[in-house]
């Protein structure tokens, strides 16, 4: 009897995960389940409610079971907390709740046929291959759950399919991985394609989680701030969505990690850490190429390091290379995706944008130019900051009780705080981070004032605090000090 305990035990304990994340997705399937019933039929389903309670108490006691058994141990802590709370982000919210979400779901369908790469006729338009079912998905669909539930027990054709432009269509189709991957197998199984695309959410928080995991892990301090950070409500929405933004800010989260683990490692960098940085390096400039500039934190360990620099100057010269080779590459190949989508082209024509008008009008007014990006980041600074911790989520139009950011903001400088660590960065690399930070800020500013901007506007348009989630992170981490830490219990 011992032993078939010992190993039920032994068998629990490999499996936590997998089953804490099966009991989450049933349990808010529940939730919704219960929820509609009181909303659309006007009772109280008891079932459900007796479901949740039961499965409430067991998830709880996972979590207490996983606290106790990985006390200290930030990155398995990070997992036991981030998974029920990610699949109740990822099923709750509505398809097309996340910022172009749709249009992320029709370039996924598109690699998921196959082409990995945007189709270019002999007129130079470009398209996505799509079925009739997300035509219009660019677009709000859903009014309410009802109609949503109704939609998911459809039969989907897969045969009927269109060739439609896509606003995203020059991404990275590594971007996309994870949700290409579900509406493939969806296709396959003949499933409902928006079962699929919920399918497609929890595949990128598995990409998110596996990534965020290694990133606590690999990065020398922090690892508790990191574990909270990675758990703020734009981040999760982001992660738990059809968006790119999920694979694009897990690998940006772990590239910075694994940068920052380089610099205070004591032994040099080997062959294995180069062949991994190169290969982060060149996702990164794919994805977004602005956010190559977080390859310069390595610059730290040329400095700190005298007696290594040709080797370290190497390293890094080899990494400006790579990212240049892929980042010009595939900004080249993304260029042939030039048309532009309808809903695009309306705004620009109604809102008077031109990007060759705005830069004639930059260079007769280049003073006011300045002036405005000044302006933007001086007035509107910490609105995105607040922004990119989760104030505004959906299309901006969720806000979130200010009770609550703050919370999250008091929770992430007591992480910082808190960290008895033996690592910090001095001063100078401090001003040196806040320095990449600002640039990175600078160039999506100048970016947005130029391509998404009306003409001669004294406001940049299109910022959003989401795009400075990820990076945000380098700034708390310089608020981390190696002996002036609070030192509290538990």
């Amino acid at each position: 009897m011992k032993q078939v305990v010992s190993i039920i035990k032994k068998i629990f304990s490999k499996t936590v995960y997998l089953i804490e994340f099966v009991i989450s997705i049933i349990l808010v399937g529940c939730i919704i389940d219960f929820a509609l019933i009181k909303i659309y039929e006007g009772y109280y389903g008891m079932n459900r409610a007796v479901a949740i309670a039961v499965l409430s108490i067991l998830l709880l006691g996972i979590i207490v079971y996983g606290i106790r058994k990985y006390k200290g141990i930030a990155e398995k802590l990070f997992l036991l907390f981030a998974i029920p709370v990610g699949i109740g982000y990822a099923l709750i919210m509505m398809p097309q709740t996340v910022p172009d979400e749709g249009s992320h779901i029709l370039k996924a369908y598109d690699i998921s046929v196959g082409h990995f790469i945007t189709k270019v006729d002999k007129e130079g338009n470009s398209s996505a291959t799509i079925i009739q079912e997300l035509e219009n998905f660019s677009c709000l669909r859903f009014s309410n759950y009802a109609t949503l539930k109704k939609d998911l027990q459809k039969p989907t054709d897969y045969t009927a399919q269109k060739e439609v432009v896509c606003a995203v269509q020059g991404n990275s189709p590594l971007l996309y991985i994870g949700t290409a991957s579900a509406l493939w197998i969806g296709k396959l199984m003949h499933l409902n394609v928006f079962a699929a695309v919920f399918i497609g959410r929890i595949c990128n928080l598995v990409i998110f989680w596996a990534l965020g995991y290694l990133a606590i892990k690999k990065i020398p301090f922090g690892k508790a701030l990191l574990s909270v950070y990675l758990c703020v409500p734009m981040m999760l929405q982001q992660a738990a969505s059809f968006s790119g933004d999920a694979v694009l800010n897990a690998t940006l989260i772990y590239y910075i990690a694994y940068l920052i683990a380089l610099i205070f490692q004591k032994s040099t960098i080997t062959k294995k850490d180069i062949i991994i940085l190169y290969i982060l390096t060149a996702f990164v400039a794919m994805f977004k190429y602005i956010y190559i500039l977080v390859a310069g934190i390595l610059l730290i360990k040329w400095f700190r390091e005298k007696e290594n620099r040709k080797i370290n100057a190497k390293i890094i010269c080899g990494m400006v290379i790579v990212g240049i080779i892929f980042g010009v590459g595939w900004f080249m190949i993304s260029s042939l995706a030039k048309s532009v989508s309808p809903v695009f082209a309306e705004y620009n024509r109604s809102s008077n944008v031109d990007a060759a008008k705005q830069i004639t009008y930059i260079k007769g007014n280049f003073i006011q130019s300045i002036k405005t990006i000044i302006q933007e980041f001086c007035k509107y600074g910490m609105y995105y900051v607040l922004e990119a911790i989760g104030s505004r989520l959906g299309w901006l139009n969720i806000y979130t009780n200010m009770g609550v950011i703050v919370i999250y903001l008091i929770i992430l400088l007591y992480a910082c705080i808190t960290e008895n660590t033996q690592f910090e960065f001095s001063n100078k690399e401090k001003w040196w981070i806040w320095l990449i930070i600002f640039m990175i800020a600078l160039l999506l500013f100048a970016i947005m004032y130029v391509t998404f901007t009306p003409v001669g506007l004294n406001r940049i348009a299109g910022i959003q605090g989401r795009y400075f989630t990820a990076i945000l992170l380098m700034g708390f981490l310089c608020l981390i000090k190696k002996e002036n830490y609070w030192k509290v219990k538990n």
